[in-house]
């Protein structure tokens, strides 16, 4: 049943102008109570699709949980808060082991201004590197990036960062492509300075 709720919360967060013109009848009884009823019940949907995802959420539904926290991040559906959205990260991360969180609270403390530090920055490596051992990409290729370019950290592991972003760009991943071809010169040397 969680499971239908996280779905029915979905369609509400994301298609609720199809929902609520299915539920107010055809298009062609279009006038200004028909529009009006869309754009309330457009509401109504979206507000109840966040009141799913949150009560699954509290219940320890693991993709509420990260859909939850994804709306903090982004500021979707919630005002922006990526205070929260990293506690959020951090919780799922101890209830779950989650291997997304892991590598999306990476990417804050990477790059979000309140985290800069290199307390932060050791912390975020720390969780791409568990996050990249238990198959993310995604985490594989901030770590990669991180390494070549550090903020706060010494540069000796810039051969690891290249390595990493090889091997997600032979996965295919798109950002991994962008990065080196950002970082790297046709002939593969890099081209970050010291």
């Amino acid at each position: 049943i969680h499971d239908a709720m996280y779905s029915l919360a979905l369609i509400y967060l994301n298609n609720s102008d199809e929902v609520a013109k299915a539920i107010n009848g055809p298009d062609w009884l279009q006038d200004a109570r028909y529009s009006k009823a869309i754009s309330e019940d457009k509401k109504q949907f979206r507000a109840l699709g966040r009141q799913y995802i949150i009560s699954l959420a509290l219940n320890g539904h693991e993709k509420a949980f990260m859909t939850a926290c994804n709306l903090f991040a982004k500021g979707e559906y919630f005002d922006r808060d990526i205070e929260s959205a990293a506690l959020c990260y951090n919780n799922a991360i101890k209830l779950f082991d989650s291997s997304i969180g892991k590598g999306l609270l990476a990417k804050i403390y990477f790059d979000v201004p309140q985290f800069d530090s290199k307390e932060f920055e050791q912390l975020g490596i720390k969780l791409s590197k568990e996050a990249a051992s238990q198959g993310s990409v995604y985490a594989m290729v901030n770590l990669g990036k991180q390494l070549i370019h550090p903020k706060h950290l010494g540069r000796e592991h810039v051969g690891v960062g290249v390595q990493l972003l090889q091997s997600a760009a032979a996965h295919g991943d798109e950002r991994a492509i962008q990065i080196l071809t950002e970082y790297l010169g046709e002939d593969g040397v890099l081209r970050v300075k010291k």
